[in-house]
C-alpha cells in the first residue's frame, strides 16, 4: 500500500482496501432477532465493510442486516454482515458507554458494491484535486 502523505485524513490499515472516512447514519438489526432496529454512526468505509459507532453491544461474529445512505447517493445501500471486532468507546456526556464496531459486508448486492466503489473513487478524486490545488 502507498505511503499517506501527512495531513491525510485516509487511515491505512490492516485490510486490503484503503478505508475513507465518512459519516453517516446507518441502521441495523440482528439477524438473529430482527424484530428491533438500532441506530449507529458510520466512522468509516471501504469496499469490503465498515466501522460504525453504537450504543448497544455486539459481539464478534454477531451477524446483522442494515441499510445506510451513502452522503449524496439516494439510493439505500442494504445488505447483511458479519461482526469481525467490537470494543468498548469512551462515555459520553451522558456517561453512556458507545462501542465501535467492525463490519465486513457479507451479502451486498454487484450494484450496491459498484455504487459504493463509485463513491470511494469520487472521494479520492477529490482528495486529489484539492491537494493539487493547494500545491499552487
Amino acid at each position: 500500500m502507498p505511503d499517506l502523505p501527512d495531513g491525510s485524513p485516509f487511515t491505512e490499515e490492516r485490510r486490503n482496501a484503503l478505508r475513507l472516512p465518512v459519516v453517516f447514519e446507518i441502521k441495523y438489526f440482528l439477524e438473529k432477532d430482527p424484530s428491533e432496529e438500532f441506530m449507529g454512526r458510520n466512522r468509516n468505509i471501504d469496499a469490503g465493510g465498515l466501522s460504525f459507532s453504537t450504543d448497544q453491544l455486539l459481539n464478534k461474529d454477531d451477524v446483522i442486516g442494515f441499510h445506510f445512505i451513502l452522503p449524496e447517493y439516494p439510493p439505500p445501500i442494504r445488505s447483511s454482515g458479519k461482526v469481525v471486532w467490537a470494543k468498548s468507546s469512551k462515555a459520553n456526556e451522558e456517561k453512556k458507554v458507545s462501542y465501535e464496531v467492525g463490519v465486513q459486508f457479507v451479502h451486498l448486492a454487484e450494484h450496491h458494491k459498484s455504487m459504493v466503489a463509485k463513491y470511494l473513487h469520487s472521494l479520492l478524486w477529490h482528495d486529489y484535486l484539492f491537494k493539487r490545488q493547494n500545491e499552487n
